[in-house]
């Protein structure tokens, strides 16, 4: 009874954030014991790949219901992460990421980051794509800041961006973003379009499993 009550004291939004960090069986409490309607909302606010490591192992019987009434945008995006095969760069990244067009100037990129940057998993990577939504470059947000407004981004970006492909597995996703000391890294498609990003905090937990199952080999 009081586990309901949380609707009342908290909006989806902020539920959301406490959900991304929740044990597994108190997630699945939430989903049982919460307004149907609250948690539709909060799954649409859920960043995806957090939604997508909870979808596949939960036994909650309506969870189906919460995730037919979810935006249709934010489902088509679960369903594509869901889509990919275990262990790869696409099964563990994230769709809530920051891209823009190379032809916009430096200004109109740091207004576009107040009006939508919250909706992004991180703003420190700004992903430069083409008309085909190829990424042809990244952009820092130091860069951004430190270069005059009038630039054009493809002017001041990075055309070396570092991706990973979609379908790479997390080990090398991992040693990638290590090697290149990244805080997050783009994954892309065989044609280079843009999909997802992975952050730096979803590979600590790829690196934490693959050294749990080593060691578990190793004592065996």
């Amino acid at each position: 009874e009081k586990k309901r009550k949380i609707a009342t004291f908290l909006t989806p939004q902020e539920f959301a954030e406490v959900f991304e960090w929740m044990e597994l069986e108190d997630q699945e409490d939430a989903v049982a014991y919460l307004p149907k309607d609250f948690m539709v909302d909060v799954f649409d606010y859920l960043p995806t790949d957090i939604l997508a490591g909870f979808v596949p192992v939960t036994n909650e019987e309506n969870i189906e219901d919460i995730l037919r009434e979810m935006d249709s945008q934010e489902y088509r995006s679960l369903q594509e992460v869901l889509s990919y095969d275990v262990d790869t760069a696409g099964s563990i990244m994230t769709k809530e990421y920051f891209f823009i067009s190379e032809e916009l100037t430096t200004q109109e990129v740091i207004n576009q980051i107040r009006e939508f940057g919250n909706r992004a998993e991180t703003i420190y990577y700004l992903y430069v794509v083409s008309k085909n939504h190829e990424l042809v470059g990244v952009l820092s947000l130091r860069d951004l800041l430190l270069t005059p407004e009038d630039t054009l981004v493809r002017d001041a970006m990075n055309h070396q961006a570092v991706s990973v492909r979609v379908d790479e597995d997390q080990e090398e996703v991992a040693k990638v973003i290590q090697d290149y000391d990244l805080i997050a890294i783009p994954v892309v498609t065989h044609d280079q379009r843009l999909v997802g990003i992975i952050t730096v905090d979803d590979i600590m937990d790829v690196i934490e499993q693959e050294r749990d199952e080593d060691f578990h080999e190793f004592a065996g």
